[in-house]
């Protein structure tokens, strides 16, 4: 018994055609992603931009121009940078993991140490160069310009969203603390996050509450003054439980989210709360020792 196979064309053309037939019914093809791509498809793309896009573009190019221009030969790398330079590439050379993160200017706490974990890969690509964390704060400072456009559209409007993103491209102190590596400098991206999930958990869905409180968990690990921040997003949440006092199911829900959020806030922070029962609650004690 012999079996007969297809011819490579015969193959080659029923390969083709599966995979057109799957595309097509996701709603696109191969050809179209290709498309998109092409020259003439962004030609196309920049001649439907409004005036307002143009606006955005402008800040995104130029405020990314301030932050990268030079950035190799003026960057600032003092002692907070070498220290945390040092600390991270002991985690990589020595695998050596880290419970606590930078100690704060005042009262002698430790925070949490997310930034670090957050340095760790970019250090590893540049080392010895301590280059790496710098790339990826100037990432993350041109990326809030473009976020601060897209998320303030929705929350004030495209003009204030449009003047929004300029005041944070050409901000001298935003730009300056955008082109070195230090723990509070992703602040911005973070804050700015925050409160976009603030607006859709009033807007759209209580759940978001557990988005704003892992980014809360985040903020606090980047530097003690972000605890303000509970403060602005407490009222927003006592403001919804009161609107939704009458609202049995509404509240139950709105407990839940609060619940989880408050979960995800203690894992974010568990090995700073496991260095502290470890060490006799070194943190907590500082920390009351500043009231």
């Amino acid at each position: 018994m012999s079996l007969k196979l297809p011819t490579r064309g015969r193959m080659t053309s029923g390969f083709k055609k599966k995979i057109s037939t799957e595309t097509e019914a996701d709603g696109w093809t191969l050809s179209s992603v290709f498309r998109l791509f092409a020259p003439q498809s962004i030609f196309r793309t920049m001649q439907s931009l409004k005036p307002l896009h143009w606006l955005v573009v402008i800040a995104v190019l130029v405020g990314a121009f301030f932050r990268i221009y030079n950035s190799s030969e003026t960057v600032q790398f003092l002692g907070d940078q070498g220290r945390d330079a040092l600390i991270v590439s002991r985690m990589f050379k020595e695998l050596d993991p880290v419970f606590i993160g930078p100690v704060t200017s005042v009262g002698n706490m430790y925070l949490g140490p997310l930034y670090y974990y957050f340095m760790l890969p970019f250090l590893m690509l540049s080392y010895p160069s301590p280059m790496g964390p710098v790339w990826a704060v100037i990432g993350l400072s041109i990326v809030t310009i473009f976020l601060m456009y897209c998320w303030g559209s929705k929350m004030i409007g495209e003009r204030g969203a449009v003047v929004a993103a300029w005041l944070i491209a050409f901000s001298a102190t935003i730009v300056e603390y955008s082109r070195f590596s230090w723990n509070p400098n992703p602040t911005p991206l973070v804050m700015l996050a925050m409160v976009y999930a603030t607006f859709l958990a009033v807007r759209k869905n209580v759940w978001y509450w557990v988005v704003v409180f892992g980014l809360f968990g985040i903020l606090i690990q980047l530097h003690y003054l972000t605890l303000i921040t509970a403060g602005g997003a407490g009222v927003v949440w006592l403001l919804t439980a009161w609107e939704k006092r009458n609202d049995r199911r509404a509240l139950s829900k709105l407990g839940l989210a609060t619940g989880a959020g408050i979960a995800v806030v203690v894992l974010l922070m568990l090995p700073l709360i496991l260095f502290d029962i470890r060490y006799d609650f070194l943190n907590a004690q500082a920390f009351l020792k500043l009231f």
